[in-house]
């Protein structure tokens, strides 16, 4: 509705426009939705629709004359990127939508075409714990300003940060980005861009905010006629973030576990008891953030079925 109004508002008196944006203004104001943004692939861009892919599954957005798409940082037309797709190339891209209309406010595309590097101090450190930050320092080093002779340039971050100027301390040129708690993306590209309009690329970004979780486990119930029980543990939250290496599994006495297993978003390990009973299990597992969880659990091991 609202996408469709600034439609028609193009053709309104200039007092009519005004009173409309002064409309938008006090909505805003009032608690109306923010625009969200998603990460994907794009994978089709035609007759006014995106499609971008998000977690293997495709979602349609819709643009228009005043949605922005650009490309490595620069200004590109839709049909820019939708001659990239048709040839086969790989495009990432953040897209920021309305959430009420679905139309895409701005479309920040990129690939992996080589571009002049720029070393970035960023701090905190990539991947970034959104639940324990809320603002991202990034700096150019002396030496870095002085190796590209910077006296002023902003940053782009694909749907995040757009064309914002560095302040200049001293020798240093820095930058304070705001978090959100609900950022979870992999793998955003950095774009410095000069005084000269050359654009550079840092190294890329992650953040997140979501801590891995167990979501769910079995068996609770085992038969006394397998040698060896098989076990396993669902997980969900970012894959990309996971450390198998820091999966620990506790058994009570008398039994024993094999080497854990890890497929995609699962855990299968397998189990031997000495005969019938209940066995306490124990699986804690860990992410590159330090971020833990567990999960505790009774398998019941059956009697044998009388002769």
């Amino acid at each position: 509705m609202r996408s469709a109004l600034q439609e028609k508002s193009k053709n309104w008196p200039l007092p009519n426009r005004l009173l409309f944006l002064l409309w938008l203004c006090l909505a805003v104001a009032a608690g109306a939705e923010p625009h969200k943004v998603v990460q994907g692939s794009l994978i089709d861009i035609r007759f006014g629709q995106a499609s971008v892919e998000v977690n293997g599954v495709g979602r349609i957005l819709e643009y228009s004359e005043a949605s922005r798409f650009t490309l490595n940082s620069q200004t590109v037309s839709p049909e820019v990127l939708a001659g990239m797709v048709k040839e086969g190339a790989k495009v990432g891209a953040m897209a920021r939508f309305d959430p009420e209309s679905g139309e895409i406010v701005r479309l920040d595309a990129y690939d992996t075409k080589k571009m002049p590097a720029v070393q970035l101090w960023i701090n905190p450190g990539a991947p970034v714990y959104t639940g324990e930050v809320d603002k991202l320092t990034v700096t150019v080093p002396p030496s870095e300003a002085k190796r590209l002779n910077l006296q002023k340039a902003s940053l782009l971050i694909p749907g995040l940060v757009h064309d914002q100027p560095f302040q200049k301390r001293g020798q240093k040129l820095t930058l304070e980005i705001p978090t959100q708690a609900d950022w979870e993306f992999r793998g955003l590209p950095v774009y410095l861009i000069s005084d000269s309009s050359k654009v550079y690329r840092g190294r890329p970004l992650q953040f997140s905010t979501t801590p891995p979780q167990i979501a769910g486990w079995g068996p609770k119930v085992a038969s006394p006629l397998l040698e060896r029980i098989p076990c396993w543990v669902q997980l969900s939250g970012p894959a990309w973030l996971r450390r198998p290496e820091r999966t620990r599994i506790a058994i009570s006495e008398g039994a024993e576990v094999s080497k854990p297993v890890f497929t995609g978003d699962r855990i299968d390990f397998w189990l031997r008891v000495k005969g019938p009973g209940v066995y306490r299990l124990k699986v804690d597992t860990e992410d590159r953030l330090g971020r833990g969880t567990s999960e505790s659990w009774d398998v019941v091991v059956l009697n044998p079925p009388s002769k």
